[in-house]
């Protein structure tokens, strides 16, 4: 697989959001070291998120547009999230990405974390 390849199916993903169907993202122990399916996961989450609770999706877009795009509103609640898994030794990337997948719960985050 290419850059070009996983940027043009990004840029289809992006152009045509499907919230209903967001792609099997399969079993995440297995895929976790392939970028497009964190990718899938990533937008799993994002549509589920969309779809059944507005608001978790909306606070998790201003943190990742703050974090990424240095968007004009953080997060305080999702930074100290952060900050508290990165203290306990996990790269910042990883515990970002747990905490999103697991709607901000520290402890569930934290759970994930250790067992994968």
């Amino acid at each position: 697989m290419t850059i070009r390849t996983v940027l043009l199916s990004l840029q289809a993903l992006l152009a045509t959001p499907e919230p209903d169907d967001p792609q099997d993202a399969g079993n995440n122990n297995i895929l976790q070291n392939n970028f497009l399916a964190y990718f899938v996961i990533i937008i799993t989450v994002v549509a589920n998120q969309y779809k059944k609770d507005r608001k978790l999706f909306e606070k998790t877009a201003r943190h990742w547009s703050n974090v990424y795009a240095n968007g004009p509103n953080a997060e305080p609640e999702c930074d100290a999230a952060v900050k508290s898994l990165v203290e306990m030794g996990f790269p910042e990337e990883k515990a970002r990405s747990t905490l999103s997948t697991m709607h901000w719960n520290t402890s569930d985050a934290l759970e994930s974390l250790c067992k994968g």
